[in-house]
C-alpha cells in the first residue's frame, strides 16, 4: 500500500510505504462540490471548466491550453502567438520519430508504442510545452492511422490542433458540429487532479529528469489497467452487454415498455453475476475527483451525455449506461445479502462516446485500443501542467518507510 501524505511524521510506517508529496493538493484542477448534483464545480487555473459564465469547454482547445499554463484568458494578440507555435510545430520533422514509425511491428502494441513516440520526442532540444503538445497531436494521429490501417496524412498548417487532428485520422474537420463536441471532451479531460499518472510525472519532475521522460512516465502509467486501460474494459463490457440483448432478440430501439423492461432485467442478470463473483464493474464505484463522494456525480457526466445524444441520437450503449446507472442507484443489486450501490464516473460515458466515434475504424477489439490513444492525448496536456508545477517546488519527493514481512 502506498500512502500519500505531506508530512513524513504523519505515517505510520507498519502500513507500508510512504511517498512524501510536497502538496496533497494541485493548483491546477480543484472540485467544489454544491448543493445540487449538475451545480458541481471543476475548476481549471481557477477558471470554470463547465459553467455557463465564460466554461473553458465553450472555448477552443488552444484557449484551453493558454489559460491551462497561464492560469489567465489570453488576449486577441496572445493567442495568434499561441496559434502561430503550434502551426509552425506541424512541420517539424523528427527522422528519430518518422524512423519508429517505419517499424511495422510496434504498431502491434499501440500504448507501447505511443510511449516511444513521445520519448522520441526528448531528442528534440528546448521543446516548449506547446511544442510538446503540438506534435503529441500529430504523433497519436499517425499512430492512429498505422494501426487502424489507414494511410499516412500530413498535417494541415492552416487548422487548428483539434481540426487537425480530425482531418488527419479521416473525419470531418470542416463539420462544426463534431468540432465542438470533440473540443469539449479533450478540453474536459485534460486534467484530473492527483491521479497516479499525475503523480509519476511529478515524482520524475521533482528529481528535475528532463520533461519528456517525466511526462513518459504519466504516459506509462496511465496505460495501467486500473487508470486509463479502464476504459478499454468499459468499452468491452458495453460491447458485452448490447451482444446479450441482442441474442435474446431486444435489438434498438427497444420500443415497447415490455422490452424496456426485459432488457433491465437481462443487465441486471449479468451485472448481478458479475457482483456475486466479486467482478469490478467497469465505470462505476470510482471517483476520479476527491470532493464527489458525497454527491456522487462527475459533473463531466452531462457533458458526455449531451455530445453523445448530439452527435450519436438514439445511442444503444448510453441507453444501456443509464440503465446500468439506475439499478446500481436504486438498489437493485445486492452482494453479501445486502443492496449494492455504485456511483457512476465519467469514463463508462466517455467509452461510450469513442465508440460511436471510433465505430468506423475497424474490429471492436481494435477501437477498444484506439481509443486510449485518445484518452492518453487528452491527458499529457495535463501532465505538462503538473511537470511545470513540480519544477517550482525545491524539494524532492522522497519515499520512505517499511514493508511488513
Amino acid at each position: 500500500m502506498i500512502k500519500i501524505i505531506e508530512n513524513h511524521n504523519t505515517i505510520d510506517i507498519s502500513t507500508g510505504l510512504g511517498v512524501q508529496l510536497t502538496k496533497q493538493n494541485s493548483e491546477i484542477t480543484r472540485v467544489t462540490p454544491l448543493a445540487s448534483r449538475k451545480e458541481n464545480k471543476i475548476l481549471i487555473r481557477h477558471h470554470s471548466l463547465l459553467g455557463n459564465d465564460k466554461a473553458i469547454v465553450e472555448k477552443s482547445y488552444e484557449e484551453a491550453l493558454f489559460i491551462l499554463f497561464n492560469a489567465k484568458e489570453p488576449n486577441q494578440k496572445e493567442l495568434q502567438k499561441l496559434q502561430k507555435k503550434i502551426r509552425q510545430t506541424y512541420m517539424i520533422k523528427s527522422k528519430v520519430t518518422k524512423s519508429l514509425l517505419d517499424i511495422k511491428a510496434l504498431v502491434k502494441k499501440p500504448l507501447i508504442f505511443l510511449q516511444l513516440l513521445i520519448l522520441s520526442l526528448a531528442y528534440d532540444e528546448n521543446m516548449s510545452n506547446i511544442e510538446i503538445i503540438a506534435r503529441a497531436f500529430v504523433v497519436v494521429a499517425e499512430l492512429f492511422n498505422r494501426y487502424s490501417g489507414r494511410a499516412s496524412v500530413s498535417p494541415d498548417p492552416d487548422l487548428s490542433l483539434v481540426e487537425n487532428l480530425l482531418y488527419m485520422i479521416g473525419k470531418n474537420h470542416k463539420d462544426k458540429k463534431i468540432v465542438k463536441n470533440f473540443s469539449r471532451m479533450m478540453i474536459g479531460w485534460i486534467d484530473v487532479g492527483l491521479a497516479p499518472s499525475a503523480v509519476a510525472v511529478r515524482v520524475n519532475a521533482s528529481s528535475r529528469a528532463d520533461v519528456i521522460s517525466a511526462v513518459t512516465a504519466g504516459i506509462g502509467n496511465a496505460t495501467g489497467a486500473k487508470h486509463t486501460s479502464a476504459r478499454i474494459a468499459s468499452m468491452k463490457l458495453l460491447e458485452e452487454l448490447r451482444s446479450i440483448l441482442v441474442q435474446n432478440d431486444l435489438q434498438f430501439p427497444l420500443g415497447s415498455s415490455f422490452k424496456q423492461q426485459r432488457a433491465k432485467e437481462i443487465i441486471r442478470g449479468c451485472l448481478q453475476y458479475k457482483v456475486s463473483n466479486n467482478e469490478t464493474i467497469p465505470g462505476f464505484g470510482h471517483y476520479i475527483f476527491k470532493g464527489l463522494e458525497n454527491n456522487s456525480i462527475d459533473p463531466r457526466i452531462y457533458l458526455v451525455e449531451k455530445a453523445i445524444n448530439d452527435l450519436y441520437p438514439n445511442s444503444e450503449m448510453l441507453y444501456i449506461v443509464n440503465v446500468m446507472r439506475e439499478l446500481f442507484r436504486e438498489g437493485s443489486l445486492s452482494k453479501n445479502n445486502s443492496a449494492f450501490t455504485l456511483p457512476p464516473n465519467s469514463d463508462i460515458y466517455w467509452s461510450a462516446f469513442l465508440y460511436y466515434f471510433l465505430e468506423d475504424y475497424g474490429a471492436p477489439e481494435k477501437i477498444s485500443e484506439i481509443a486510449s490513444l485518445f484518452t492518453i492525448l487528452t491527458r499529457i496536456s495535463g501532465m505538462l501542467a503538473h511537470d511545470t508545477e513540480q519544477r517550482t517546488e525545491p524539494s524532492s519527493m522522497k519515499a520512505w518507510g517499511w514493508i511488513a514481512s
